[in-house]
């Protein structure tokens, strides 16, 4: 009978990760094991968010196209959440502020859910120690992350404008009201006249940049005089000859920003409840509502994401310094047997050339490390890939594609390279593929052809395309690839091949 937990939404939630674990490993070829151990660290923070003191930290670690950052936005959206988690690339970071950063996560993510979750994409920027080992010049916008990731609570100071601008609505209240009380009825100045006739009109502009009022004097206050002036307030100045029944004692602008903190502090009210609480407000009352605003505004606030994730995901060259010195002719298995002996203490290792160890300890111990490719799963991403554009052709145009093995072999010789990930083979599939579907189609079109199949080969340099039409060939189409790789791999049979050939020989005997 003490069970607070609702055993139903747990089972639900325990399902949705169960659900998207399948999911993820059609998806995403080679990388099961590394599904795996981020779902099961997220299951926990997933199932009983409420329970972490400090944000979960997983880390991912990997050369680039390895598909980090798509695995980790998949899951955003498997599990319902891609409303509710914040992306930052570290390669930008450089042009925000403290404030802003801030700004962009309090707008992005609601204070009134759970299971939030940040991206720290491309970390690797995000270093404070340069080649030599020396400090970086420190980035203003850092601190906020790195305290995310210590202990989840931001104290978010508020733009200091929200602060002059409510003292200077206070002090400007005083001064009027100390000469002559103000009077207001339905929100609207009723005594203006009588309020401001001790003041000089440069006096008068600048309330008007704050208070709605109408002088019924001969001479008008008019913008013009005031640009004349050079004067320069929050607002631009606009003063009208009469004002309406709509047209509250304080000026729009201010008044949203007395709702916004009546709003957030007070928990939430209508903008209508709102402009009608003033109006029923007297001046006293609107003093102490302003001044209370200017409190709030000078303290700051506490934005609260402990029961958050934060994954942080970086390209470390330092653990990966293989990459740069590979034999081009290593075989993509070769270099995965390499690259999946990497540990954490290697990572650890590679962490301490771009941080200070304070930093790394605030990541924790959950990393994640991905392996380069191995030919097999190569081999299995090109057939996911052609897959993919077959299946979105037919669904899209109606035409039922066909690729012969030789297609996977030419996108696998020109778009395999064991350091670069997939992103290679990806330009790949659209180079010698996707490309070629726009000039089959108005080729068979002008001549004639009603197609509803294209079969897709490739032999000595071009790349085929036949066309039928319910089973009966109509139409044999052929393109010249420009091969970028396999070309490098012919043999040359000149004289310097001769002489280097002779040479090898000689160190073999």
């Amino acid at each position: 009978n003490n069970i607070k937990i609702d055993i139903e939404k747990v089972n639900a939630k325990n399902q949705l990760i169960d659900n998207a674990i399948v999911q993820l490993k059609k998806e995403f070829i080679g990388i099961d094991y590394q599904i795996d151990t981020v779902m099961d660290n997220l299951r926990t923070w997933f199932l009983f968010p409420e329970l972490q003191e400090r944000p979960m930290i997983i880390n991912l670690f990997g050369m680039s196209g390895c598909g980090k950052t798509q695995l980790v936005k998949r899951i955003s959206e498997l599990l319902h959440i891609e409303k509710d988690y914040v992306y930052f690339n570290f390669a930008q970071i450089d042009e925000m502020n403290a404030w802003e950063i801030e700004d962009t996560i309090e707008v992005q993510l609601s204070s009134e859910r759970s299971n939030r979750m940040f991206i720290y994409d491309e970390f690797q920027y995000a270093a404070t120690l340069d080649e030599a080992g020396c400090e970086k010049d420190k980035k203003s916008g850092m601190k906020t992350f790195w305290e995310l990731l210590d202990t989840g609570i931001l104290e978010k100071k508020h733009n200091y404008g929200n602060v002059r601008s409510m003292l200077r609505l206070m002090r400007y209240i005083e001064i009027i009201n100390r000469q002559t009380p103000i009077q207001l009825k339905n929100g609207v100045w009723t005594n203006a006249d009588e309020c401001l006739k001790g003041f000089d009109e440069y006096e008068k502009k600048t309330f008007a940049n704050f208070f709605n009022f109408h002088l019924n004097e001969d001479k008008k206050l008019e913008e013009s005089e005031c640009a004349k002036d050079n004067c320069h307030y929050d607002l631009p100045i606009a003063i009208g000859s009469s004002i309406t029944n709509n047209d509250m004692f304080i000026r729009e602008h201010y008044l949203e920003r007395i709702y916004e903190y009546y709003d957030r502090a007070r928990k939430q009210i209508d903008n209508i409840d709102f402009h009608n609480m003033i109006k029923s407000m007297n001046i006293d009352e609107i003093f102490m509502l302003v001044n209370e605003c200017y409190e709030y505004y000078q303290k700051g606030y506490t934005l609260n994401f402990k029961d958050s994730v934060i994954f942080v995901i970086a390209n470390l060259d330092e653990a990966y310094r293989i990459s740069f010195d590979v034999n081009p002719d290593m075989s993509p298995d070769q270099f995965h047997e390499i690259t999946k002996k990497l540990t954490i203490v290697d990572i650890k290792e590679a962490l301490k050339r771009r941080f200070r160890n304070e930093q790394i300890a605030r990541l924790g111990n959950i990393h994640v490390i991905y392996p380069s490719f191995s030919s097999e799963t190569f081999k299995k991403i090109i057939q996911l890939q052609l897959d993919k554009y077959a299946n979105i052709t037919l669904r899209e145009t109606g035409y039922k594609l066909i690729f012969d093995k030789s297609i996977n072999n030419i996108i696998y010789k020109e778009g395999v390279f064991p350091t670069h990930g997939t992103r290679p083979v990806f330009s790949t599939v659209q180079e010698i593929v996707r490309s070629k579907l726009p000039f089959v189609i108005e080729k068979a079109y002008k001549e004639g052809h009603t197609i509803d199949t294209i079969k897709y080969s490739h032999s000595r340099g071009y790349t085929y395309a036949e066309v039928y039409k319910d089973d009966t060939k109509v139409g044999r189409y052929k393109f010249k690839e420009k091969l970028r790789v396999e070309n490098l791999r012919e043999s040359k049979k000149d004289d310097t091949q001769a002489l280097v050939a002779v040479h090898e020989s000689g160190h073999f005997v």
